[in-house]
């Protein structure tokens, strides 16, 4: 037998023989491991790849050789010789290929050196990356890891969960695990492997169960490390599917392990002073911490609000014996009454941002739609009223210790009357929950006579009822007494101030045309504009309180710009000699028949007058404000006889604004402060409380607590002078909408010099 016949005998050999059976252990990898994964992965193997292209290109090869040999052309006899020596190259090559692919199998058939080689594998990464996108042997590992679990395989499932557990350590040393969390993968191996575990009826693997739905895996042990939302949603998601399942233990696990995450990994920062002990260096990173704990907390008040809403009474039970230390320090829960109240309250404030959308962050099973939000709150109130039952429960292992004592109350009057309209209904769910016999039994509440008031009274412990009644009258006390004694704000009253001052001064600036720039002193006859006031609850001027007023700083001057508007455009209007009535056509035209022969002494006021409209209108000038060559001055009044309708006066006699000084005593009676020298503007905030001469006047004018009151006050004394026997032509637009009369013809327009019988030098 000749050397290329031996060659393409191990050939057939191979083709015939160890092909068929090379898929049939590919094919039963998926079996044996009941992953396609693993199948994939193994055809991506380059011992697979290799062995397969070289099998084809010896078979090309023999194909050759036969074809040139059937030929048995002249010109071809040295390409039967090539095709020899690549024959028994290629399937000396081929033989080795062979072994090695053979040797690949015993690794993959064998889970021991598979886990092994999958681990070394997914080491050679560059799993330092941040931005790592290659976990084709991470993902192998995990499909390893639940057949380990669902086989109860305990060597494999403690060298992948140890593999696993380094990998989630190294990545929350990373700066992008705080912003980010960990990878989706990451996620998916330990929702996974939840799964895996609750599924089975006899658990060896206890270990998992404390490290993956535990919560070790995902917050680790003794880290600093912020933990992401997307950590808390996961963690949430594994906690849900543990308690639907009745998985009490394994709640307990993690339990154990959030109060360990808590004390150590979450502690407070103590404070670095500085030299002269007046500020406080870290407060940046105190801040940060206390937001962590807040939140932290939040999430496991929200698990014992799922918890109660399962009915786990016994596991809530066991969670409030938890504790690691003697005396007993429980750190999960609230230390005192106010801690309990102010817990209650803030899954009260339905408007706050961080309740809304709470079912998203910790969503209930059979809760969806738009009641979930209120379910969810509702069950962790519910839950919290648990918490204050159970203060009635700790024993005093301290001389100054007082779990069940009225509550300290808040500083801010808005934080006291959110109190004040919550606490009936606090009180009354918790006497709801002490009338419910199952929950006081699973939670062992029923040691302590369902907390009746006999009960109370033997221990010397404050009543239910009693400790609510406390507080709320203690809440209507401390709100009369803030209300009374609080001071308005410097920098409320000075916003105050500053509004006042733009708002009238606008006002002013806006007739600043209408002015007479010489003074009229005689022959003259006047108006006057005075100050006004208003009576508001002081609540609103002062810093934290409950009332939120809108526009407090400027709905007074708003009130006093609007009246002060009237007033002037008034007087034009009582000024007039002689009206008219004309049609949008018409309107200017009127002027033309006034005979104005010197156009720069005089000026025309458009009151709410649009005067786009009338473009087009022959010698109107819209840019520059003018009709032939007389000024034109634009006011919005909203005075109703004044509306759409021109004024036509002489600049002469246009009124003249005297702006008098404020009498030193009504200064004194108001305490005012000039807040405009130009117009001599002046306003101020009189705490009543200390003004007894108007605490005296103001409760002749209104009845109501004047103690609770705060005097706004505007003060300004305008002259508004006008010459006698002027010549005021008003011309008035016609509207068919309006029975304003009936519209004037062009030839009843008189000259302006002869409406008050006698002719001026116009």
């Amino acid at each position: 037998m000749t050397s290329i016949e031996i060659c393409i005998s191990f050939i057939v050999v191979i083709l015939g023989v160890a092909y068929p059976v090379l898929f049939q252990v590919i094919s039963n990898l998926g079996e044996k491991y009941d992953s396609v994964l693993l199948v994939s992965i193994f055809k991506r193997e380059c011992e697979y790849r290799i062995f397969q292209w070289l099998l084809y290109i010896t078979l090309g090869i023999i194909l050759i050789y036969i074809l040139a040999g059937i030929t048995r052309a002249i010109n071809v006899s040295w390409l039967i010789e090539v095709s020899e020596v690549l024959i028994i190259v290629f399937t000396a090559i081929l033989i080795v290929s062979f072994f090695s692919l053979v040797r690949k199998i015993l690794i993959y058939y064998n889970r021991n050196d598979l886990t092994s080689y999958f681990i070394n594998r997914d080491k050679d990464i560059d799993t330092d990356s941040d931005n790592r996108d290659d976990f084709t042997y991470f993902e192998s590992i995990a499909e390893l890891f639940y057949w380990s679990i669902k086989n109860q395989n305990e060597h494999i499932a403690k060298t992948i969960s140890d593999y696993f557990y380094a990998c989630f350590r190294k990545f929350r040393e990373k700066p992008v695990y705080s912003q980010l969390g960990y990878p989706d993968q990451y996620y998916k191996v330990v929702y996974k492997a939840t799964l895996e575990l609750l599924r089975l009826n006899d658990n060896k693997l206890i270990f998992l169960e404390i490290r993956i739905p535990g919560g070790i895996w995902l917050l680790g042990e003794y880290v600093t490390n912020k933990i992401p939302e997307k950590t808390y949603s996961y963690l949430w998601i594994n906690l849900v599917s543990c308690i639907e399942h009745k998985r009490d233990d394994i709640i307990l696990s993690y339990w154990q392990t959030a109060f360990q995450y808590f004390s150590y990994s979450l502690r407070s920062i103590d404070r670095r002073l500085s030299k002269d002990y007046e500020n406080v260096l870290n407060k940046p990173q105190i801040e940060e911490r206390e937001k962590e704990r807040e939140c932290f907390l939040e999430f496991n008040f929200a698990l014992g609000g799922l918890l109660l809403y399962q009915e786990r009474y016994e596991c809530i039970h066991r969670m409030f014996r938890f504790t690691q230390s003697e005396p007993p320090n429980y750190v999960l829960f609230p230390q005192t009454m106010r801690e309990v109240f102010n817990l209650f309250l803030k899954f009260s404030d339905s408007y706050s941002k961080e309740m809304s959308w709470i079912s998203r962050r910790y969503s209930f099973p059979n809760t969806e739609g738009l009641e979930a939000d209120g379910i969810v709150r509702n069950w962790i109130r519910r839950y919290i009223a648990v918490l204050f039952l159970r203060q009635y429960t700790l024993l005093k292992y301290y001389t100054s210790q007082n779990h069940v004592t009225a509550p300290s109350l808040p500083d801010s009057q808005e934080e006291k009357r959110f109190w004040l309209n919550n606490i009936d209904y606090f009180k009354n769910l918790v006497l709801e929950l002490c009338s419910n016999k199952k929950l006081m039994s699973g939670l062992k509440f029923d040691l302590y006579e369902d907390f009746s008031n006999e009960w109370c009274s033997e221990n010397g412990k404050l009543p239910i009822a009693d400790l609510f009644e406390k507080t709320k009258g203690s809440l209507i006390e401390s709100i009369k007494i803030t209300e009374k004694e609080q001071e308005p704000s410097d920098s409320k009253i000075k916003q105050f101030e500053k509004s006042t001052n733009r708002i009238v001064s606008s006002v002013f600036d806006s007739y600043k045309k209408l002015v007479n720039s010489n003074k009229v002193s005689e022959n003259y006859h006047s108006w006057y504009s005075r100050g006004v006031q208003s009576l508001i609850n002081k609540n609103s001027f002062v810093e934290n309180q409950d009332i939120t007023y809108l526009n407090i700083d400027s709905f007074l001057a708003e009130d006093y710009a609007r009246e002060l508007n009237h007033t002037i455009s008034q007087q034009f209007h009582l000024k007039k000699n002689k009206s008219y009535l004309l049609d949008k056509e018409k309107l200017f035209k009127g002027i033309d028949y006034l005979k104005i022969r010197n156009p720069n002494k005089y000026l025309i006021i458009a009151f709410d007058l649009y005067l786009p409209y009338f473009e087009g209108t022959d010698g109107l000038d819209i840019i520059g404000n003018k009709y032939k060559e007389i000024e034109i001055c634009e006011i919005n009044s909203f005075f109703y006889p004044l509306r759409q309708s021109l004024i036509v006066i002489r600049k002469t006699d246009l009124p003249y604004f005297h702006y008098q000084e404020i009498d030193s005593i009504i200064k004194e009676k108001y305490e005012l402060n000039e807040i405009n020298k130009t117009i001599k503007l002046y306003a101020s905030v009189v705490d009543l409380n200390k003004k007894k001469d108007l605490w005296e006047e103001m409760s002749k004018i209104k009845e109501v607590d004047l103690s609770t009151q705060v005097l706004l006050r505007i003060e300004l004394s305008t002259e508004f002078r006008w010459k006698k026997d002027i010549d005021v032509v008003q011309i008035k637009l016609f509207s068919i909408y309006e029975e304003n009369g009936i519209p004037n013809k062009l030839k009843d327009v008189q000259p302006i010099n002869k409406v008050n019988g006698y002719r001026q030098n116009h």
